[in-house]
């Protein structure tokens, strides 16, 4: 991994993002997300580069090169936590707030979306890993254009594919669901 000087900025408007990190080598913003490790779940051991990461992180390193998917630029392991350093595009906004904001969709704005969703997730699958939880909130819409391109992110529920059920979670614990 290189490592950059990055200015970091508050950011209050999601709560797993801790910070937006502009960095000045590459002239990109990003987001800064912190992993709390009591939270993450780990069933199997995943290594990358000799060290025992979460999941999150081991299928982002395959898919950073996808287009669509959000690029992992950086991580760090803390004590605590593990931080991770992402691509964000200057101006944008999930989906949930672009159709809240817009109301209904054109319908050549809604098949664009779903054309690169679709487009996006299959790829993902050809290298092996699927996401486990696409949602209007795992979107990105990159708002600097009329392009309306879109980016999947928050693979912490995702998985390697296999050919068995998947009857594991493997994520970040977020909630915990009462059993009678």
């Amino acid at each position: 991994m290189c490592a950059h000087i990055y200015k970091q900025q508050e950011l209050n408007n999601h709560a797993n993002i801790h910070f937006i990190i502009v960095d000045y080598f590459y002239n990109l913003q990003s987001n800064f997300f912190s992993l709390s490790k009591p939270k993450i779940l780990i069933s199997k051991s995943f290594q990358f580069e000799g060290r025992s990461v979460p999941l999150e992180i081991c299928l982002l390193r395959k898919v950073s090169s996808v287009p669509g998917v959000v690029r992992l630029l950086d991580f760090y392991e803390r004590p605590d936590s593990y931080i991770l350093i992402m691509e964000r595009p200057l101006i944008c906004k999930d989906l949930f707030d672009f159709i809240t904001e817009k109301g209904s969709l054109e319908e050549e704005v809604a098949r664009t979306f779903l054309r690169q969703v679709v487009e996006t997730v299959l790829a993902c699958h050809q290298r092996g890993v699927i996401h486990r939880d696409i949602k209007d909130e795992n979107i990105l819409v990159n708002l600097l254009n009329q392009s309306h391109e879109i980016q999947l992110i928050d693979f912490g529920s995702g998985s390697h594919i296999n050919s068995d059920c998947y009857s594991d979670f493997d994520g970040e614990l977020t909630f915990q669901i009462m059993q009678r």
